[in-house]
């Protein structure tokens, strides 16, 4: 059973909007379901719930003009509770999230502990303490919304150096290009655990050139890097890929050059389904193609039947 809910938190007498997107693909499953037709590396993170929930109606929720600067212990345990029961429950990454070792049982007595020391607690500072789990989680489906916002969505993004190395021997390389007066072309870098900072860029037939950045979900403007045994402070910048914007005529399109088909698809959103029909076709389309080069940049995601359907098209059934 696969159901989606997307609704506002909060318990009658709490005026506190708690937003909480969720994705309910908790599989309720009776005697006659074979777990062993699911391969095994799957089964952990899968519900085996075989037994009816209880259900809890959502409260309505309430305009941010509305949400108080404080409120009661009350107030709060009982927000705890629903939020217990929604993850617990209904929320699809659950079992994924425990198997890499997030502890919502921890979580959850630290909260209700956390909310019996006062009898009246500041909202934002609720829903700072509530969101502490979202450092953890990385599901841009699940965010918390009250006086603040309190987001899990986090990526992590490629910070680079604008320095340009290329291999010289065996994890050796040299400064080829650099906009950093500290590290003048011709340095070596010297940093102990290189592959950590060495990230493949185009190159030159028989080279290998690498760019010099760091990758990390941490917003970060420098980091300490050694050229010539000596640590220099070097200046960073986000990849600035992500700043830029194609000028799409149309949601999928397919260019050529050079004799080569380019397949453009900017999102899979079930809005675009007359485009989405037009796209999974041109996978029978494009069967025959030696090369085929798909441009997926800035794709906002969707459903993944439209890319599957092309495959299947393209190479037929697996």
């Amino acid at each position: 059973m696969t159901q989606r809910l997307s609704a506002p938190i909060t318990t009658p007498r709490l005026k506190l909007l708690l937003l909480l997107i969720f994705t309910l693909t908790h599989i309720a499953c009776d005697s006659k379901m074979d777990f062993l037709t699911i391969p095994e590396k799957y089964q952990p993170y899968l519900s085996q719930q075989n037994a009816p929930i209880e259900y809890k109606a959502l409260p309505p929720g309430h305009d941010h003009q509305e949400i108080p600067d404080s409120i009661s212990k009350p107030e709060a345990l009982a927000d705890i509770e629903m939020l217990e029961y929604l993850i617990t429950t209904s929320y699809s990454g659950y079992e994924y999230w425990q198997k890499m070792e997030v502890d919502f049982g921890a979580y959850f007595t630290q909260l209700k502990a956390y909310a019996n020391q006062t009898l009246q607690l500041s909202t934002l500072e609720f829903e700072n303490t509530v969101s502490a789990i979202l450092h953890q989680i990385y599901d841009g489906h699940i965010s918390f919304v009250g006086k603040g916002y309190h987001g899990a969505y986090h990526h992590k993004a490629v910070y680079y150096t604008d320095i340009l190395v290329e291999r010289t021997g065996e994890d050796q390389y040299k400064v080829i290009s650099s906009k950093n007066m500290a590290v003048p072309e011709g340095s070596v870098f010297t940093e102990e655990n290189k592959a950590v900072y060495l990230f493949k860029t185009l190159s030159p037939p028989e080279k290998e050139h690498y760019l010099v950045g760091h990758f990390t979900f941490d917003p970060i403007r420098s980091i300490d890097l050694s050229f010539d045994h000596k640590i220099v402070p070097i200046s960073l910048r986000r990849n600035r890929l992500l700043l830029a914007r194609l000028d799409d005529p149309e949601p999928f399109y397919i260019s050529w050059e050079n004799e080569i088909p380019i397949v453009r698809v900017t999102g899979f959103g079930n809005a675009l389904y007359p485009q989405m029909q037009d796209f999974m076709q041109a996978g029978s389309d494009l069967k025959n193609e030696d090369i085929i080069l798909i441009n997926l940049f800035n794709n906002g995601g969707g459903s993944s039947v439209f890319p599957q359907t092309f495959l299947k098209n393209l190479n037929g059934p697996i």
